[in-house]
């Protein structure tokens, strides 16, 4: 859900500081995000009740909270992207001295 959550701030960010709750707005989000009218439905009444937008009958707000929100979760993915990196990184350089050491015996 949280990755959804993510998603769906990204592409309200990245659009505008607020929308017109209109049918093209809902249309876009399906266009960005791959998701039916009433899964974004879904995600923008529990990301309001979350308080990571706020929103009305005229327009959609990304509330201070919704920017940290993905700054968190953006963080937490490169922290992983690190790990995983340095995880193959280690693993080459391993792979390499055992080879180097078979060379050397063989």
């Amino acid at each position: 859900m949280a990755q959804e959550w993510v998603n769906l701030l990204e592409v309200i960010y990245s659009e505008s500081d607020f929308w017109e709750m209109d049918t093209s707005m809902i249309s876009r989000l399906e266009e960005a995000t791959e998701y039916d009218e009433e899964h974004i439905e879904e995600l923008l009444d529990n990301l309001q009740k979350q308080g990571l937008i706020k929103r009305d009958m005229e327009e959609i707000i990304l509330t201070e909270r919704g920017f940290e929100f993905i700054s968190e979760k953006k963080t937490h993915e490169e922290q992983m992207l690190t790990q995983r990196l340095l995880l193959v990184f280690v693993t080459a350089l391993s792979l390499a001295t055992l080879v180097e050491t078979v060379i050397k015996l063989g």
